[in-house]
């Protein structure tokens, strides 16, 4: 696989800083309620590993915030 870098994949760092903010608004870090279905929990931790991927690219090809 390929190292991607936030450059050729984001477009340069605005971008990418407004891309993760959006996402983290629309898919917020939360904890799973006792009343939430495992299919629940496991499509909102889907959805939240994405945002995790997406900064840790972020972190780890040193764009500062």
């Amino acid at each position: 696989m390929a190292e991607l870098n936030t450059q050729d994949v984001f477009g340069g760092q605005d971008f990418l800083e407004k891309l993760l903010e959006e996402l983290d608004t629309v898919f917020p870090q939360t904890l799973p309620q006792p009343n939430d279905s495992l299919s629940s929990i496991m499509f909102y931790s889907g959805q939240r590993s994405v945002v995790e991927y997406l900064i840790q690219i972020k972190d780890n090809n040193n764009v500062s915030s």
